[in-house]
């Protein structure tokens, strides 16, 4: 599972399509029906039939299965034990495509800013799904960045039969071997799947909060706190 990573570097740099979507505790907690609010970020309501809808889609993404398609999941020798044994049950994905949430994050971030990151800038089309509030202009590979799909809190869900539209239509006129990436929270995960299945010559990537010290969202998660700077 760990060595994923290496695994994932070398698809990047071939340019050999596939998906990494990623399942924390938090998305955890949605499948599993509990209402949740986190930070300014999304406010889950299991009282609410919008919020119940988008429950059971982002069970179906935790579910779908592919050959290209990998599922992180909370990983159990960092914390939530008894979240990593129902996800895997839960989640009934092929060893091959089962892999871990925290690939890049945590400990991992140093690997991810030294060895992944520098690979996108090989990819000449790039596609950005993420908060309206990201400064995209100061990732290194901005120039290639040919659409951006805004996906504004809290609670972008309840906006994602438009945000799937966007990105449908651009899904269907993009060169094949675009990367996306994804930074939008649990809709991502949902916009993930209904991607990979629309059209599997692409690369989408769950990269969640991994830009947020570049694109001046800050230190968002605990594992940025931890960087003093971005020389790293």
């Amino acid at each position: 599972m760990w060595l994923d990573k290496f695994k994932f570097k070398t698809l990047l740099k071939k340019k050999t399509p596939f998906s990494y979507n990623r399942f924390n505790d938090g998305e955890w907690q949605i499948i599993s029906n509990i209402s949740k609010t986190f930070r300014r970020e999304y406010s889950f309501k299991r009282h609410v039939p919008s919020h119940q809808s988008f429950r059971k889609q982002l069970e179906s993404a935790l579910k779908h299965q592919g050959d290209s398609y990998y599922v992180g999941m909370v990983d159990k020798r960092i914390k939530h034990g008894t979240y990593y044994t129902e996800m895997i049950q839960s989640a009934n994905q092929p060893t091959r495509n089962t892999t871990s949430a925290v690939l890049f994050t945590n400990e991992n971030y140093k690997f991810y800013m030294n060895n992944i990151y520098p690979i996108y800038t090989l990819y000449t089309n790039i596609v950005m799904i993420c908060n309206p509030e990201v400064n995209i202009k100061k990732l290194s590979f901005s120039k290639n960045v040919k659409y951006v799909v805004n996906t504004p809190p809290p609670n972008a869900w309840e906006k994602l039969p438009g945000i799937q539209s966007q990105l449908d239509s651009i899904i269907d006129t993009i060169p094949s071997h675009t990367l996306f990436l994804f930074s939008a929270g649990p809709i991502s995960k949902v916009l993930i799947k209904n991607s990979y299945i629309k059209n599997d010559t692409h690369t989408y990537i769950d990269v969640g909060s991994l830009h947020d010290l570049i694109t001046g969202l800050g230190k968002s998660r605990g594992y940025l706190k931890q960087i003093p700077n971005l020389d790293i």
